[in-house]
């Protein structure tokens, strides 16, 4: 007897359908598991089709029924505040599909991304759907991978500036965990007393000092912490794991945080980032 072929398998399929956000006969709508951007979401056809010129008219239409219907929940304020809670209204989206590996493909069942745009979520969003949003492209390379290959195509200029441009590779996860570590770090080392700054037998990463932090002229006094709603808690691992960051980092000391639609720094509106305000003595 013949060998019977390997059925071609999809991920999207193997979801619930507690999953489905939207769906009609031919499609359905599910968020992306690795969001470029908050409200990211994936139309899908139930039929396992590789590309959008393998699907029926019928399908095509059930497709962008549901890209429609994505874009409305997203835009209703009511509807968006019980599905994404603390997500803004969005400015704009990106709509469209990858077809074939040398395109970026990496999933052979066709999908349409419904990807909303917020202001500032870059620092210069002119020419859109031609340029990949830094460090977000590739979910499957490592994090520093991402953000190194970005890095190498940044140049400082007025058009681009690298320092908002620097921003746009702090949104993945991990990369966003290790600089508010790294950010931390450099906070308590400048505030420590050089005795404490040369022992490393308790970094500030595994323990928190049990009082403020104090030198010869100043001490914390307490600060205050000021996230994007859009990513959240999770983002870095837990509910609450970017204020235990923070807590390490400074101390026992006064601290606050809030969640916001977007953060000031030096007088310049920020989008899906973190702005941490410390307050020391004369």
């Amino acid at each position: 007897m013949g060998q019977v072929p390997e059925q071609p398998t999809s991920p999207f399929l193997d979801l619930p359908a507690s999953a489905h956000l939207h769906r009609n006969d031919l499609a359905f709508a599910i968020r992306d598991r690795f969001p470029v951007s908050p409200g990211h979401t994936l139309v899908v056809p139930f039929r396992l089709v590789p590309q959008w010129w393998d699907a029926t008219p019928a399908e095509q239409a059930a497709i962008l029924e549901l890209v429609d219907r994505v874009r409305a929940e997203l835009l209703d304020d009511h509807l968006r505040a019980s599905a994404l809670p603390g997500v803004p209204r969005p400015d704009g989206f990106n709509v469209g599909f990858n077809a074939g590996a040398a395109a970026g493909q990496t999933v052979e069942h066709l999908h349409m991304h419904v990807i909303p745009r917020y202001r500032g979520d870059m620092a210069d969003p002119r020419g859109g759907i031609r340029h990949a949003i830094p460090a977000k492209g590739n979910y499957l390379a490592s994090p520093i991978e991402a953000a190194f290959r970005a890095a190498m195509e940044l140049h400082d200029s007025p058009a681009r500036p690298l320092g908002p441009a620097l921003a746009d590779l702090l949104e993945h996860p991990e990369t966003a965990r290790a600089d508010l570590m790294r950010i931390g770090s450099e906070i308590r080392e400048a505030l420590e007393a050089p005795a404490m700054m040369d022992d490393d037998t308790m970094p500030w990463t595994a323990q928190a000092s049990s009082a403020p932090v104090e030198t010869g002229s100043k001490r914390i006094l307490g600060a205050v912490y000021v996230s994007c709603a859009g990513r959240g808690g999770p983002h870095f691992g837990g509910p609450s794991a970017e204020m235990h960051i923070v807590r390490r980092a400074l101390g026992d000391v006064p601290l606050v945080g809030f969640f916001a639609g977007g953060e000031i720094a030096h007088r310049h509106l920020h989008g899906y980032t973190g702005v941490l305000t410390v307050f020391t003595s004369p």
